[in-house]
């Protein structure tokens, strides 16, 4: 395990990765995509970068609409409710099951209603009852083209008027499209309502239309209570007819055949009904006397103990009680005198003579009990050859009596449907006089003060909503079509195939002032700090010993990065080469050591090194300058020459920063990159075309250099925007990175 710069452990026991990688933050640790992922974040973080774009495309489409939506024409709606009565009386609710069909449930008949309501018929009728034929409001607009061809042609005003039907049914698709009725499908309200460009005229449209739907369903009702009329008239005659012919059949019948009937009954039947209920009788009487009977035989038998409240009689209550006291007398007797006591045996013979006429009395009771099971036995007997006679009578007549009970049936019935249509047929006679819609208004058509369309605020809200689209659609294509610069770090990250490094921010020209050591809170000094890191983490978790910095293009920033960095590897201590090598442009040699007379070009012409470099001592930095301007830098530059210069400057120095020519322009830095341990490519924010990055990666691929990643710089924290790090996550985090709490 190895500690880097901020504090946190890297294991470097595993093998190193050397493919390229994606940005995630400011550090790369992952594979590269194909292409950029366009989500929400993407977009709005385009619209803020291009926001004069987004704020152009807002106003302009917020402009346009509102023009629009201000010269609509208003439309006014007159609205009304009806309520259903699917339960009022009508013609059809009079005539009898027999004779319909199955009704509709109460919501279906709303929805039979909704649909008249908005039926061409009802329709044509308005339109037909207002002459809205000739009405200029409900005639076909015609099409743009059709009206340049007739002026073309010279038969616009000649042209051949529609006849009065073409102009009706042009008229009824006209009103049905303003026109308007709803039910929500679980009460009995409809609501109607009409559109039209004048207030009063849209209100008197829907009364009218209205009047003629409830007129229509009166209209219906009386034509259906005519035609039950005449169906009442026909089947009352008919039945009249055929109740008459059956109770002339009946009468010959019962005549024919002897059966008399006395209150609805035949003499037999009756007769019958009669034993019946008199021999049920008689059984239940047997039946209990022969109870009696076994009960007293038993009792008799147990010496009398066992008698009940049913066997008992007046006279043999008595006993029992005096028994009862004559026992209870004498056992007092024994038990204070003895048993021989004279008195004793004078009660005793009392008790004795009380039992003899106790059990005399029960014999008396068992034989007037077995008389009465003698004479009920005999009275069942003859019930039932009564029973057996009437049977044999009824028997006789039985196929009659139930040809004359069929008789009876088919004429109840058919004077039971008599008198129903007859009371039916009443009714109906004063239906046509109570006949109502089954329909009624329950709120007239109101006249409407307040323009139904356009409803300017809710189409502004939404016209704001697509002009806020419209301006992030467009920003966003401007920002994808119209340069293709750099502006993401993971853009460019995922299109050239390289890792992000850090983003470095834009410096005004007071910090310039103070580049030399910034401060660890501040977003510079956590840039190159995250810079440095992430250098180490490509390289094995170790600052590389020979790092080339280079550029696609002129300008990019390049020279100011090198500097900054090699100063920040020196103020940890790490001793610093830092090299001019772009001697057609000498930027470093410019800012660092102006007034030094040698340099990399007399260094490779000869000199020692120690004798060229310049001690920065404020820094500690030291600077091999650019030298003087003699030979061309391609010739100059050779394998053999650049790789002796890192080699002795290697003997002394720990960290050797290399700031080259740009790799898109010249390929003065490819030997330098050839023979470095990393490559730093460096790019300018919302400058430098994504296409010379990439052929500038291309280049250091083909010389064979250690491409690390890409550092973006002079980026505009106020407006930069990328799907991992905003202006406002530093100041979020801002006190994480303070030295001392």
């Amino acid at each position: 395990m190895t500690e880097i710069e901020d504090g946190s452990a890297l294991d470097i026991s595993r093998p190193r990765r050397v493919p390229s990688l994606r940005l995630t933050g400011d550090t790369a640790f992952a594979d590269v995509q194909a292409g950029p992922a366009v989500t929400l974040g993407t977009l709005i973080a385009a619209a803020w970068r291009r926001r004069d774009v987004f704020v152009g495309a807002f106003i302009v489409t917020l402009a346009a609409a509102a023009g629009i939506i201000f010269s609509l024409t208003p439309r006014y709606e007159a609205d009304a409710l009806l309520i259903v009565d699917p339960r009022q009386t009508s013609a059809e609710s009079l005539q009898p099951s027999v004779a319909t069909q199955t009704t509709l449930s109460d919501l279906n008949f709303v929805r039979s209603q909704m649909q008249i309501l908005t039926s061409d018929g009802l329709a044509g009728e308005v339109v037909t009852d207002l002459h809205l034929q000739d009405d200029p409001n409900f005639l076909p607009k015609r099409s743009f083209v059709s009206r340049l061809l007739d002026n073309i042609s010279g038969t616009g005003g000649a042209r051949t008027a529609a006849s009065t039907d073409q102009r009706i049914e042009a008229a009824i698709q006209i009103y049905k499209e303003r026109f308007g009725a709803f039910s929500d499908g679980k009460s009995f309200i409809i609501a109607a309502s009409f559109t039209a460009d004048n207030p009063v005229f849209a209100r008197r449209i829907l009364e009218r239309h209205l009047d003629l739907f409830q007129a229509g369903q009166v209209a219906a009702k009386r034509a259906a209570t005519a035609r039950l009329e005449h169906w009442f008239a026909g089947e009352l005659q008919a039945l009249q007819s055929n109740l008459l012919a059956a109770e002339a059949r009946q009468q010959a019948f019962r005549e024919n055949n002897g059966i008399v009937r006395a209150s609805g009954e035949t003499v037999p039947s009756r007769q019958v009904a009669e034993i019946t209920s008199q021999l049920t009788t008689a059984r239940s009487d047997l039946a209990r006397k022969e109870a009696r009977y076994a009960e007293l035989s038993g009792s008799a038998q147990s010496g009398g103990g066992a008698d009940t409240q049913a066997l008992s009689s007046d006279l043999l209550q008595k006993l029992r009680e005096q028994e009862a006291i004559a026992a209870r007398v004498a056992a007092q007797m024994e038990q204070t005198s003895g048993a021989n006591y004279p008195p004793l045996a004078s009660a005793r013979a009392g008790l004795a003579d009380l039992q003899g006429r106790i059990a005399a009395e029960m014999g008396r009771l068992k034989a007037s009990a077995a008389r009465d099971v003698t004479i009920a036995a005999a009275h069942v007997r003859m019930l039932e050859q009564t029973m057996n006679a009437s049977n044999q009578e009824l028997d006789a007549t039985s196929k009659d009596e139930l040809t004359a009970v069929q008789l009876d049936r088919d004429i109840e019935v058919d004077r039971h449907l008599y008198d129903d249509l007859l009371l039916r047929s009443k009714q109906a006679s004063i239906q046509d006089q109570l006949e109502t819609p089954d329909t009624r208004i329950a709120s007239a058509p109101t006249l409407p003060l307040v323009p139904a369309f356009p409803r300017k605020g809710m189409l502004m809200a939404v016209a704001t909503m697509a002009a806020g689209l419209i301006g992030i659609a467009a920003a966003f294509l401007v920002e994808s079509l119209g340069g293709r610069k750099a502006f993401a770090l993971e853009t460019i990250a995922s299109r050239c195939g390289v890792a992000g490094l850090a983003i470095i921010p834009k410096l005004g020209k007071k910090e310039m002032g103070l580049v030399g050591r910034p401060e660890a809170t501040s977003h510079l000094g956590v840039a190159l700090h995250r810079l440095r890191n992430s250098i180490a983490f490509r390289c094995g978790s170790q600052t590389p010993k020979v790092t080339v910095f280079a550029s696609a293009l002129p300008g990019d920033g390049k020279t100011l990065l090198s500097t900054l960095y090699a100063r920040s590897l020196a103020s940890s201590g790490t001793r610093v080469l830092l090299i001019d090598a772009d001697l057609r442009h000498r930027g470093l040699t410019k800012s660092t050591a102006a007034q030094a007379n040698l340099g990399l070009t007399e260094h490779l012409g000869g000199k020692t090194l120690e004798e060229c470099v310049v001690r920065d001592v404020v820094e500690g930095v030291d600077v091999l300058p650019a030298g003087s301007a003699g030979d061309d830098p391609s010739v100059l530059f050779n394998a053999g020459r650049v790789e002796l210069l890192l080699a002795e400057a290697a003997k002394t120095y720990t960290a050797i920063i290399v700031d080259t020519a740009p790799v898109g322009v010249v390929d003065d830095a490819l030997h330098f990159i050839a023979r470095a341990d990393a490559t730093v490519m460096v790019a300018r924010w919302n400058s430098t075309p994504l296409a010379f990055i990439s052929r500038a990666v291309e280049r250091i691929g083909l010389a064979g250099g250690k491409l690390v990643g890409l550092a973006l710089t002079a980026v505009d924290m106020r407006k930069y925007r990328s799907q991992s790090e905003t202006p406002s996550d530093f100041v979020r985090y801002q006190s994480y990175y303070l030295t001392n709490g």
